[in-house]
């Protein structure tokens, strides 16, 4: 399974003392993301948006819809997502942006069916 994750802390860093808006802030985010992975052109993907603990589920959305939109203007195929607070720290303002590469055996295990204290589909 290959995956990757920046949360906007570690972007932010690379980036610091730049006042920007969310669009630069994401682009910047998955452009770390893809160069970790070379091409994912074409490949399907999970997208995964989560809050830290203290930023708004709108927050989060306009995040994803950001991220959505730079992947896939980049031929990512975004076949499964999940966006909400999950991992947290505290009440830690902030987002992480996951890219999982799916094949056929995860995403079967994906859509299978869950019930846990934090997931159920």
């Amino acid at each position: 399974m290959r995956w990757r994750s920046v949360s906007a802390f570690t972007a932010n860093r690379a980036a610091r003392d730049k006042v920007t808006d969310a669009s630069a802030i994401v682009a910047l985010i998955c452009r770390h993301i893809l160069d970790d992975f070379g091409s994912l052109d074409g490949q399907s993907v999970l997208l995964f948006v989560n809050g830290l603990g203290g930023t708004p589920q709108s927050e989060l959305y306009l995040v994803f819809g950001l991220a959505r939109a730079f992947l896939e203007e980049r031929g990512v195929v975004i076949a499964r997502s999940l966006v909400g607070t999950y991992v947290t720290s505290l009440d830690m303002a902030g987002i992480s942006i996951t890219v999982t590469q799916l094949d056929e055996r995860l995403t079967r295990l994906w859509d299978a069916p869950v019930l846990t204290a934090a997931l159920r589909w």
